[in-house]
């Protein structure tokens, strides 16, 4: 239970998976949180068909192409990587600032929310256990460097 605060619609700024922002101020009170579960429906995509879904939370394969490197921002600490299938490549970021340590090339299972910021279309995951390694399948440097195609919106 949250006493003496304020819930607004989520802003375009908002990190998180929730469709509201929670503002507390001085006298604000938080009892028991609970767990969210998101009303949107997990979406399977492929790289061909991913621009298609834009703002929704979608499950994607794909290799590791670059390692994760951790990025220090003012507002949320956040670990970035790309991911490809060999043709096209695609961004995929995490906050969190623990180490992430995924194998150039392997092959990863994600799921996260779909977003286009800077020319880039990238895929906010809010948690680490949404990413999983499938094992027995990696890609080669050659095909991960031929993997660099960006995904362009239309």
């Amino acid at each position: 239970m949250i006493t003496d605060a304020q819930i607004i619609a989520k802003s375009r700024f908002s990190q998180g998976t929730a469709p509201f922002d929670i503002n507390l101020i001085l006298t604000s009170e938080i009892e028991k949180l609970g767990t969210f579960v998101p009303t949107k429906k997990i979406k399977k995509v492929t790289f061909d068909n991913v621009k298609h879904s834009l703002g929704n939370i979608i499950n994607i394969q794909g290799y590791l192409r670059s390692t994760f490197r951790y990025i220090n921002n003012k507002t949320t600490p956040e670990s970035v990587a790309t991911i490809t299938d060999g043709q096209w490549k695609l961004i995929i970021s995490i906050s969190t600032s623990e180490t992430l340590n995924f194998e150039r090339g392997a092959k990863l299972d994600i799921t996260g929310e779909l977003d286009y910021k800077d020319d880039d279309f990238h895929i906010n995951i809010s948690n680490i256990k949404n990413i999983s390694v499938i094992e027995g399948s990696t890609m080669d440097l050659e095909d991960l460097i031929k993997g660099s195609k960006r995904i362009v919106r239309n």
